[in-house]
C-alpha cells in the first residue's frame, strides 16, 4: 500500500464520518503519523507516541 493509497483511505473515513472539507482540516504530525499507521496495519514507534502525549498534555506543540 503507498502513501497515496493511505492518505486517500484516511480521507474517506474522515468524510464518512462528517468531518467538513477533509483537505482543509489542521492536524499534527503525530495525528497523522497514527492514522496512517493504523490504516497500513503497523504502529507508531512506542517513544513517539509517549513524547507527542507528553506534548499534547503540556500544550507544547
Amino acid at each position: 500500500m503507498t502513501i497515496h493509497d493511505l492518505l486517500i483511505a484516511l480521507c474517506e473515513e474522515l468524510a464518512a464520518e462528517g468531518v467538513p472539507d477533509v483537505l482543509h482540516q489542521p492536524v499534527t504530525l503525530a495525528a497523522l503519523w497514527d492514522d496512517l499507521a493504523r490504516l497500513a496495519g503497523s504502529r507508531c514507534p512506542a517513544g513517539w507516541r509517549r513524547r507527542s502525549r507528553r506534548r499534547a498534555a503540556s500544550g507544547s506543540p
